[in-house]
């Protein structure tokens, strides 16, 4: 994952990667990620963000159930608060799956 912090606004349109592109301080970004279950069996997922982007990230549905045979999209949100320094935030995203 990664996103700017800048005195400007741009977009990233990257298929391969989480990119926020770059916001300003007191702006956000939302990507939407979907995941898949192609098990026999439903999955419980955990959504853990790692790196210095962690705590700019928030998910619109974590740590629920991924039922047999179902895809979920997921609303990732990234929100720099107005005190933060511009730069690159960058980390993973790691995707826990847990048979039920």
């Amino acid at each position: 994952m990664s996103l700017i912090v800048k005195d400007f606004v741009g977009i990233s349109l990257s298929t391969k990667e989480i990119t926020f592109g770059v916001i300003m301080p007191g702006g956000s970004s939302n990507v939407d990620i979907f995941l898949d279950n192609q098990y026999n069996k439903g999955l419980r997922v955990l959504l853990m963000p790692e790196g210095n982007i962690a705590k700019f990230v928030k998910f619109s549905n974590n740590n629920f159930i991924l039922e047999k045979n179902e895809t979920k999209k997921i609303k990732v949100n990234a929100f720099a608060p107005k005190n933060t320094e511009f730069g690159n935030y960058t980390g993973i995203l790691k995707v826990v799956y847990y048979r039920i």
